[in-house]
């Protein structure tokens, strides 16, 4: 039996019991080759064990079995996320305008995050809609990671209510993590306040052990 990752295609691990497993490629200094998910001898080197994984090892990843017999392969992705280092929501008016500028930015994330501004009549209302014709700025660092900038201007005679929610969603794609701030902006003072910020997010190396392991304990089941 040989078993091989791939990461995008790429051979980065190879095992062919009962030798011990070697790392490849760009992964061949990221793997704890000494991890063992079983206890039987043609199974307990399957699992790919990642050691403080970086946004670079995200990608398409594929587990291949061959024997002399048969071959089968299963491929999903996985997203290692990095966290936003700072978000915040801003609504101001230049004194030569009659409208809003809505803003919302998140800074020092990977991958592209997706952002959404959401607005609301009055604080009580359940009454959401996302605003559209938003528009956006973006910059990259040098290890890959984003500054975005989303921003609307709206009409400030379209507000007809004394107290207007505003709300940026920040969420990544292919991960659970999302990140979210509220602000209430009232039209007889024009003077937004923040009303609360909420996020979640998780440790970039127990995500990614975590779905590795899920993906090749899949394949042993399916």
């Amino acid at each position: 039996m040989i078993l091989k990752w791939y990461l995008n295609k790429r051979t980065v691990y190879q095992w062919i019991p009962p030798n011990r497993p070697q790392g490849l490629g760009s992964m061949r200094h990221s793997l704890n080759l000494d991890f063992e998910i079983s206890p039987h001898p043609y199974g307990r080197h399957r699992a790919l064990y990642l050691n403080s994984p970086t946004t670079e090892l995200s990608g398409n990843y594929t587990c291949r079995i061959s024997t002399m017999q048969n071959e089968a392969s299963k491929t999903k992705p996985m997203v290692i996320y990095e966290p936003a280092k700072s978000m915040s929501l801003q609504i101001y008016q230049r004194p030569e305008s009659s409208n809003l500028n809505i803003s919302c930015l998140v800074d020092h994330i990977y991958p592209e995050p997706l952002i959404e501004i959401f607005y609301q009549p009055t604080t009580g209302s359940q009454n959401r809609e996302r605003l559209k014709g938003i528009e956006e700025r973006i910059n990259h660092y040098q290890n890959g990671a984003w500054h975005k900038v989303v921003f609307v201007l709206l009409a400030k005679k379209l507000l007809r209510f004394e107290e207007n929610v505003f709300e940026c969603h920040v969420t990544l794609p292919g991960t659970q993590y999302a990140l979210q701030r509220r602000t209430v902006y009232k039209t007889e003072s024009g003077n937004p306040t923040v009303l609360a910020s909420a996020g979640s997010s998780r440790l970039l190396s127990q995500q990614s052990i975590l779905l590795i392991l899920l993906l090749i304990l899949s394949y042993w089941k399916s």
